[in-house]
């Protein structure tokens, strides 16, 4: 659900602004590429556990004469390859929008002017920027959170082990997911609080 009145309409302004399509900003900044990025941030998690089936399948064990499957050890770096990903993706994706995670210059000189409060516009960019973040977090694991648990247990286990597997994957996944963004956010904003806004503006494509 958006949010109602000014906000709402504050809130799809700051987030048209995440998937503007320009690839470089005048400032020589990286910037988008964001529709493409958020389409492609599912592929490994739809691939990956197809790639890994053979990996885990009880049917090719037998025919391999493997009488047992050490799943729970095997999973180790595949977890380590979907935490990962969930890590990098999205950090990307905030790294390529680096100057609208925070309110900016552009924002203050045309919005603050007018007859709004501070709280509706902060209360817009951060429903912006969070819907932003959990579209990415969502594309990302989705997909790898449903199909690989799934893919590991295979006709092991039962029905609510599935559900606490895929619940944990979910959880950890997305938990990376939100880290790498929120860190990039406290990172600028320490930087412009340290800085001060000229300073920051000077070392800005630097530290993006």
């Amino acid at each position: 659900m958006k949010p109602p009145g000014l906000v709402g309409v504050l809130y799809r302004h700051f987030l048209a602004q995440f998937f503007e399509n320009e690839l470089l900003s005048p400032q020589g900044e990286l910037r988008s590429g964001i529709s493409g990025l958020l389409a492609l941030a599912a592929v490994p998690g739809l691939l990956l556990p197809i790639f890994l089936f053979a990996k885990y399948s009880t049917l090719i064990a037998f025919i391999n004469a493997h009488r047992m499957v050490d799943r729970d050890g095997a999973t180790h770096a595949d977890k380590l390859v979907f935490l990962t990903l969930a890590l990098v993706i999205p950090a990307l994706a905030a790294l390529l929008k680096w100057e609208f995670l925070l309110p900016n210059r552009a924002d203050h000189a045309i919005l603050v002017p007018l007859p709004i409060r501070l709280s509706t516009i902060l209360i817009a960019k951060a429903s912006a920027l969070g819907m932003f973040i959990l579209l990415f977090a969502l594309a990302v694991n989705s997909a790898g959170t449903i199909l690989y648990p799934a893919v590991v247990l295979g006709n092991t286990g039962t029905f609510a082990y599935l559900g606490r597997y895929i619940a944990a994957h979910f959880v950890a996944a997305t938990a990376t997911s939100l880290f790498a963004c929120l860190a990039l956010i406290a990172m600028q904003g320490s930087a412009q609080i340290i800085l001060g806004l000229a300073g920051f503006r000077r070392v800005s494509a630097a530290l993006q």
